[in-house]
């Protein structure tokens, strides 16, 4: 019928739903209203006569938001068009100015390109191929549609003019628009643009289209085509299609008919785990049934491909717990049951939570944690209730701290004030404020030091040298990301246990990494005595695993009395790397001691001996204090 006459039809069917076709600018204007009606339409409108002439930017056009009037007006005006000025409309469209939603964009090009189809094929070609590639493809689609239904040879002719990777998207739109012809045509044409394939799967395409008379006909003959055609490959996702509704129709004994009738030299696994999965969406069980009755070793890899058991999940969970360990053989795979168990907690949550005990004890570490998260995205306080009552340390904790973080991300105050009334006899409650402090450090950074300096040091009496307040521990993190507020941030850290002298060993080896060693030297000026030995020990430490030349040039510069125990500590680290020359360990031994030389054998020989683990770390711990200050 032509673009003219389109757009005659929807000029007189225009719905007369809320939408205008005023140019902004004559909105003020007086006119005489023309209804058109349509009996899809329930409300009333007018068109004015004019009105309706075209507006000079496509900008100043008011679209409806119902698709079929938005059409009929951009066809409509499109009609009224010289070919510059749609043209100029086609330009116009593409600014990122243009504030519409990608359907009324399209809508308008799509329309404007027909015409130029038509009217100025070279022009509208043109244009199109000057776009980016996410655009252009479409825009080759749509012309060559209109250029195969007015004047298929030239099509082609244009075709073979086209760079190779549109040549496929002109063939496609050619041979989809003219379905008309026969499969041999088709390939002849296909043959033509040096892409044969293209044509079957197209013809494959046109036979899997919905509805499916009789897809057992259909399978033959694709099955047959693909096979006479050397085409297994690109058959597999139609034949997958053409399954299913062989099973729709006949039910699921088609299997048996489809199992049989396909030939071995096409990838049966890959087209089964398809149509499992398109059956496992309304027949997981009957899917399930089926694979593991007829495939015996192929079972795993169908089910886990066609992501049964998590559709299974979705419909009917406490079945699929139920079926699967009775499975006869080697059990699934953990991974394929895991994801199949948080699919249940991921779309049904509170189901999941209240039958906790039906799920293998292995899976309900997950599982709690995924449905209290879920849960936790729209209501933090429900979800939090589901935490108090979960059982088992582990599993509660794993679960509360699921809940902070998706509470907190929404709302701060609310999960800091949940996390703060938890009992401080529970050792929940640090937990969930160290792990809650540590994700306040990168929006709420008052909050997160307030919170981490409120809590408790307990010190480890074996071995202190583990103790760390939390303020402390954070920042580690802040170090990493900005220095200089480490820095600032370091006098607020409690003196107790290790916790002020490892929160400056921290800063102080990050200086040296940026080659600030003055900087780490003077740092230690801050602290008392007894924690600038500790300070100095851990530094060596630190920088004697990553670069202990560094730090012989600035061995010197150490107190006198200190130097001993940070040869030892550069002698010991370095032994086993090599990292430093002979002439230099030699040096080094010159400043160590004799009598811290038999504290660090003495300290050896308790890795030796047969006493317990605890009684060695206790000997260890003794001998480090003593050696180093520890």
């Amino acid at each position: 019928m032509g673009l003219g006459g389109t757009a005659c039809v929807l000029y007189l069917l225009l719905d007369n739903s809320n939408f205008s076709l005023e140019n902004p600018s004559n909105r003020t204007a007086k006119t005489e209203p023309v209804s058109y009606s349509n009996t899809a339409s329930t409300t009333n409108s007018s068109v004015s006569r004019e009105n309706a002439s075209t507006p000079s930017n496509v900008a100043d056009i008011v679209f409806s938001k119902h698709a079929f009037a938005r059409r009929a007006t951009i066809t409509f005006r499109a009609e009224s068009l010289s070919e510059d000025q749609a043209l100029t409309r086609l330009d116009q469209s593409t600014s990122p100015s243009w504030q519409v939603s990608s359907a009324v964009r399209i809508d308008v090009q799509t329309t404007l390109l027909q015409k130029l189809s038509l009217s100025a094929p070279e022009r509208a070609l043109k244009f199109a191929l000057a776009r980016d590639e996410q655009e252009h493809a479409w825009m080759v689609k749509v012309i060559f549609g209109i250029w195969a239904s007015t004047h298929l040879d030239d099509a082609i002719v244009r075709a073979k003019k086209l760079d190779d990777h549109l040549v496929r998207t002109a063939l496609s739109a050619i041979l989809s628009t003219r379905d008309d012809l026969p499969l041999d045509r088709h390939r002849e044409i296909a043959k033509e643009l040096g892409k044969e394939n293209v044509a079957f799967i197209n013809y494959f395409e046109h036979l899997t289209r919905s509805p499916i008379k009789n897809p057992k006909d259909t399978w033959s003959e694709i099955v047959d085509i693909a096979r006479q055609e050397g085409l297994q490959v690109i058959s597999q996702y139609r034949l997958s299609r053409l399954g299913v509704a062989w099973v729709n129709k006949e039910g699921m004994a088609a299997l048996d008919e489809i199992r049989t009738s396909l030939p071995a030299d096409f990838n049966s696994t890959l087209i089964f785990s398809m149509i499992f999965s398109s059956l496992a969406e309304n027949a997981p069980q009957e899917t399930f049934d089926y694979v593991i009755n007829n495939f015996a070793d192929q079972a795993r890899e169908l089910i886990q491909d066609s992501n049964l058991l998590a559709k299974w999940a979705r419909s009917d969970p406490l079945a699929m717990i139920a079926a699967v360990p009775n499975v006869p053989g080697p059990g699934f795979p953990d991974q394929l049951f895991s994801q199949a168990v948080s699919e249940w907690a991921e779309s049904n949550p509170r189901h999941c939570l209240e039958h906790m005990e039906q799920i293998p004890r292995a899976y309900r570490l997950e599982a709690s944690r995924t449905a209290i998260r879920v849960i936790a995205r729209t209501s933090p306080a429900e979800a939090a209730e589901y935490v108090l009552n979960i059982p088992g340390t582990e599993s509660r904790l794993w679960s509360a701290e699921a809940l902070v973080r998706q509470w907190s991300d929404q709302d701060v105050e609310g999960a800091v004030g949940w996390v703060l009334n938890i009992s401080e006899e529970d050792p929940m409650r640090f937990e969930l404020i160290e792990s809650l402090a540590s994700r306040l450090l990168y929006t709420d950074l008052e909050l997160a030091f307030q919170l981490a300096l409120e809590q408790p040091i307990s010190e480890d009496r074996y071995f202190p040298i583990t103790t760390r307040s939390l303020e402390s521990r954070l920042l580690n993190s802040i170090t990493r990301y900005d220095l200089d507020l480490a820095i600032e941030l370091l006098p607020q850290v409690r003196d107790a246990g290790y916790s002020k002298v490892l929160a400056y060993a921290t800063i102080g080896k990050e200086l040296f990494e940026k080659g600030e060693a003055a900087r780490a030297m003077s740092l230690a000026n801050e602290l008392s005595p007894e924690l600038q030995a500790k300070y100095f020990h851990r530094v060596a430490l630190g920088r004697a695993m990553r670069d202990p030349s560094g730090l012989l040039e600035v061995f010197d510069d150490f107190p006198i009395e200190l130097k001993s125990k940070i040869a030892l500590t550069i002698r010991v680290t370095t032994r086993a790397s090599r990292m430093l020359a002979e002439e230099e360990l030699a040096w080094l031994e010159s400043h160590i001691t004799a009598e811290e030389t038999v504290l660090f054998d003495e300290l050896k020989e308790i890795f030796k001996t047969n006493l317990s683990p605890e009684a060695k770390d206790n000997l260890r711990a003794e001998k480090l204090r003593e050696l180093f200050g520890w």
